[in-house]
């Protein structure tokens, strides 16, 4: 369907795609008849549900044994329609996502599953428990850039959106992670945009990933199609430093990729070893570490992390700062 949400192999030749004199992307994946009767039929019966499922054993198979997999992205942006929502996620979306999650957990069950909201303008997404370990929680966020209205410097609805999706993971009882928050960073207010929704996802816990559409075209390439360059002031507001691994007791603040700064908080009553400062070294030189707590830092070049080890018994504020 050029594009249009379902693969050639899925086209009912009864059922037309989206005419032809409809240009934009967006309108073609949501006005096409024939990609909406196809994914529809996928949500609804049986026969292309175990095609998907078997095709997530094959791909489980290969990958069960590699440390380097984090986990298995089930199914990318759900989308209701013409089934509406909340039935399309009751009857539907998770019935399926639970039953692809035992059919993986049959061949490999050290990986994460991750599971997706619906992307259907900004409404929430109707979730249940899943009743299963390893399973996170990962809606995009385009608030204000692909999902209008464009932001114009108003919070409020990346607050909200945020807030629904906390309140969807609380539900749910796992991790929220995102896994595509992204923009144009031409537009206006950009920079803006993206420190109030890194701060946001920092405040609340929630890990991310950036989603950096390097295609002819388009402004939202952080890194130059031929690779070579980088936007680097834009990056440095999405390159934050942020705490990878930690004990418990020991606490990351919002991470400044601007000026090159974090801070750890430590309780007194953390469970000693060691924690791990995820750093950007290609917008900021190496950092420093101070707090009364810290019995040492080091720096290991190679993954770009500092180590830090505290003392035991001991709580304070660590701050991380580019040297």
């Amino acid at each position: 369907y050029g594009g249009a949400g379902a693969p050639v192999w899925a086209q009912f030749s009864s059922i037309p795609n989206t005419p032809s004199w409809i240009h934009q992307d967006v309108l073609r994946k949501n006005l096409s008849p024939g990609a909406n009767a196809a994914t529809t039929y996928f949500w609804a019966f049986a026969d292309w549900q175990a095609d998907y499922m078997g095709a997530w054993q094959a791909v489980a198979q290969r990958l069960a044994g590699l440390s380097g997999v984090a986990g298995y992205d089930l199914y990318n942006e759900p989308r209701p329609g013409p089934i509406p929502p909340p039935l399309f996620e009751k009857y539907f979306m998770w019935p399926l996502m639970s039953r692809t999650i035992e059919a993986i957990g049959k061949i490999d069950p050290n990986h994460l599953f991750i599971v997706e909201a619906t992307l259907f303008a900004d409404l929430p997404t109707w979730v249940e428990p899943l009743n299963t370990p390893n399973v996170v929680y990962s809606p995009h966020f385009y608030t204000g850039t692909l999902v209008p209205p464009q932001f114009n410097g108003d919070a409020s609805a990346i607050k909200k959106e945020m807030a629904d999706r906390v309140r969807e993971a609380g539900q749910m009882g796992v991790p929220l992670w995102f896994g595509e928050i992204g923009g144009s960073h031409n537009a206006p207010l950009a920079t803006t945009w993206a420190d109030l929704v890194l701060d946001a996802a920092d405040q609340n816990g929630a890990g991310w990933a950036w989603w950096q559409w390097r295609q002819q075209g388009t402004d939202w390439n952080i890194r130059s199609l031929d690779g070579a360059t980088y936007n680097l002031d834009f990056l440095r507001h999405v390159a934050r430093p942020y705490l990878a691994i930690a004990p418990l007791g020991v606490q990351g603040g919002n991470g400044d990729g601007v000026n090159g700064a974090l801070t750890v908080v430590v309780a007194p009553t953390h469970d000693g070893g060691r924690a791990e400062v995820a750093w950007p070294t290609l917008t900021q030189s190496v950092p420093t570490a101070f707090g009364s707590c810290l019995r040492a830092s080091s720096w290991d070049a190679a993954v770009s992390r500092l180590i830090l080890e505290f003392k035991p018994g001991q709580g304070c504020k660590v701050q991380i700062q580019a040297s």
